[in-house]
């Protein structure tokens, strides 16, 4: 005996019993989200690497094959899924910084030998596409034409002065951190865009010899860390006093970034560490090398990289639930080189509407027979549970893959023994 039914569920009286068992969730898109990233490090094969996902990680390519020079590239800062920014060593004659608008199909050399110096650029932060701010030796570059022409914003008397750490968290408001200097800890501190600076090493609790990394959470709060102890301070008034959240012996904390007023994440020699109380206590995840960059994209998803262990050898780490569990993640058939820096866009990448989808059940002798129209090519999974309390243990029963016209089928023997079924598009 052969019933057609279609989404929404009609059923003789005899067959009401039938349809509590057979509760069908068509979900989509049935997957976590997917950030799209870039990872830089490097030289290898003749260019200074850079790697981009799509997938918040779960296939990285390289890019700039035969555009990017072949020296290391130390920051990257990504404002969507489609555009990034990146600076290394000098090349050329000239500082190195690169952009993308079309995900890093093509990545173009901005500025000239006139407008940025021969040295080296080691981080870069941008409030938006046509306002960036990258950190040197003695600079504080700045594009407010996105990339077209470039100043030194460094203030008078820091010509000198190496600057590691660069963050804005709104075009405004910015700061920059690096060595000590004049026997205080180097924070610098715009509210003008960079157009004036303060120095603000006088609201350190103590003598910091090198700060290298810095983040923004508004202009009032902010963390910064670096030192050989470790060190990770936070300021909720805007840099006025910074006090001592976390600290560790004999350890640069390299990195830091900040989602919350209670989440930071900060990377340093040898492990990723994190707080969601405000640096009250810290969890800890070992990176088996110097974890060098850390970028957050909410309060779950995380992804950090590393120099390898103390050699060329880099490593790719990534956390989907805030830290609880970590993977490693890699380019196939390549040996990453060092990496020092990552960075994902804050914004998911939208998933395709599913196109017009369409579902019919039937059942012959006990066996379930499921027909739907889906997206082609897409793999798929039935799912079964016995019981919709929450939290839902879902088992999947079988995967397929969709034809090319989108036809999806799926059946399921003895059908009543699972209860409830779903179909959720698989990674």
């Amino acid at each position: 005996m052969n019933e057609p039914f279609s989404n929404k569920l009609t059923l003789p009286r005899a067959r009401v019993a039938w349809a509590m068992l057979l509760s069908l969730a068509t979900v989509f898109p049935g997957l976590a989200a997917n950030y799209a990233g870039w990872a830089v490090g490097y030289p290898a094969e003749g260019n200074g690497t850079i790697l981009h996902t799509a997938n918040s990680g779960a296939t990285w390519e390289r890019q700039g094959a035969g555009a990017i020079a072949d020296t290391d590239m130390g920051g990257v800062c990504a404002l969507s899924p489609t555009t990034a920014w990146v600076v290394g060593d000098a090349a050329n004659g000239y500082a190195t910084i690169y952009h993308t608008l079309d995900a890093g199909k093509t990545w173009v050399r901005m500025g000239s030998p006139l407008s940025l110096p021969n040295t080296n650029l080691y981080k870069v932060s941008a409030s938006d596409d046509l306002h960036v701010w990258a950190s040197g030796q003695g600079l504080i570059m700045h594009t407010s034409d996105g990339g077209l022409t470039w100043t030194n914003q460094v203030p008078a008397g820091f010509e000198n002065t190496l600057f590691q750490g660069i963050a804005t968290p709104d075009g405004v408001n910015i700061w920059a951190v690096g060595t000590c200097k004049d026997n205080q800890t180097m924070a610098l501190k715009s509210t003008d865009a960079g157009r004036t600076w303060a120095s603000q090493g006088a609201g350190f609790p103590f003598l910091v010899d090198h700060l290298l990394g810095v983040a923004a959470l508004d202009g009032s709060t902010a963390w910064a860390v670096g030192g050989l102890g470790g060190y990770a301070f936070k300021t909720t008034d805007g840099g006025s006093t910074w006090t001592l959240m976390h600290q560790m012996s004999f350890m640069d904390a390299n990195e830091v970034r900040v989602v919350s007023h209670d989440t930071a994440w900060l990377v340093h020699d040898a492990a990723i560490r994190w707080t969601h109380d405000g640096g009250i206590t810290w969890s800890n995840f070992s990176s088996g090398g110097f974890a060098m960059g850390i970028s957050v994209v909410d309060e779950t998803n995380v992804w950090a990289v590393t120099q390898g262990d103390h050699g060329p050898t880099g490593l790719i780490y990534h956390t989907s639930d805030g830290g609880q569990n970590w993977e490693q993640q890699s380019v196939p058939g390549w040996t990453l080189p060092g990496l020092v820096n990552v960075s994902f866009a804050p914004q998911a990448i939208p998933e395709p509407p599913a196109p017009g989808f369409s579902l019919s059940i039937r059942w012959l002798d006990g066996t379930l027979l499921l027909a739907a129209q889906v997206v082609p090519g897409e793999a798929y999974a039935l799912q079964a549970t016995r019981d919709l309390t929450p939290p839902a243990t879902w088992t999947t029963l079988a995967t397929n893959t969709a034809a090319g016209d989108g036809a999806l089928t799926f059946t399921d023997t003895p059908a009543a023994a699972n209860g409830f079924y779903r179909i959720r598009r698989t990674p």
